[in-house]
């Protein structure tokens, strides 16, 4: 998936199949949220087919810990931990059902 930074592209996304017969690309607008189970739905048209209720999505997650030994201060190391926190998930963002997702985590200090 990859965003395009022209204003705006006919629809409301473009969907190319290439060659390959497992790789499909879906370019979206800069600003347009994209939503991954229908998006797998419309790859159906170009001969991909997915069970949605047996696809599983995986998702990486860091934690930030401000613990490290960088040359930031410790301020503004705790606030970019505390926003990274607070910022709204991957599963909203993308569209993805919560209960068909493996989050894969670690922390990180900084």
């Amino acid at each position: 998936m990859a965003t395009s930074h022209q204003p705006a592209l006919r629809d409301e996304g473009v969907l190319q199949s290439e060659r390959r017969p497992s790789r499909h690309r879906y370019r979206l607008r800069l600003h347009a949220e994209p939503n991954v189970p229908s998006l797998l739905q419309q790859c159906a048209a170009h001969g991909l087919t997915v069970d949605l209720l047996q696809t599983s999505y995986y998702l990486g997650r860091e934690t930030l810990l401000p613990t490290g030994r960088s040359k930031m201060w410790r301020w503004r190391k705790s606030l970019f931990a505390y926003i990274s926190r607070k910022a709204r998930p991957a599963t909203a963002y993308f569209g993805l059902p919560p209960s068909r997702v493996v989050e894969l985590g670690m922390q990180l200090d900084f």
